[in-house]
């Protein structure tokens, strides 16, 4: 296994809480998929799990190496949930070209949040060399 990349993101509930209320859809449209809102909108609070998720993003596009530049879309990521919650990661179009290029062949993702803070954690691996 080789790391190919890490990234960390730590993203503040209340300001999500916020940009949910004063944006609504526009900024679930623009930031997640249609499951992703599903998965966040069953939630207690749901700002909690779409500032995990908005944060995973974050920590993807670091540990891509780009920040948010590279042509790459909010959408370009997506969380997952799998059985028991574990969290997925995983890339669409200009960011699964970028990870293509990277030899990216697993994403591994942690999410929590505590009081008003949510953090992910995303190591890109190359399990192939």
């Amino acid at each position: 296994m080789a790391v190919v990349g890490i990234g960390t993101d730590l993203t503040s509930i209340t300001r999500v809480r916020r940009l949910l209320e004063h944006y609504g859809p526009r900024f679930r449209e623009r930031v997640f998929s249609a499951a992703e809102c599903t998965q966040c909108d069953l939630r207690e609070d749901p700002a909690a799990h779409y500032a995990a998720r908005f944060a995973a993003k974050e920590a993807a596009f670091k540990a891509m190496g780009l920040g948010r530049s590279g042509n790459v879309l909010w959408s370009d990521a997506t969380v997952a949930s799998l059985g028991g919650g574990l969290p997925t990661l995983h890339f669409h179009g200009a960011l699964a070209h970028r990870a293509a290029e990277a030899q990216v062949t697993h994403a591994h993702l942690s999410l929590s949040h505590e009081g008003d803070m949510a953090l992910a954690f995303v190591l890109l691996e190359n399990t192939n060399g």
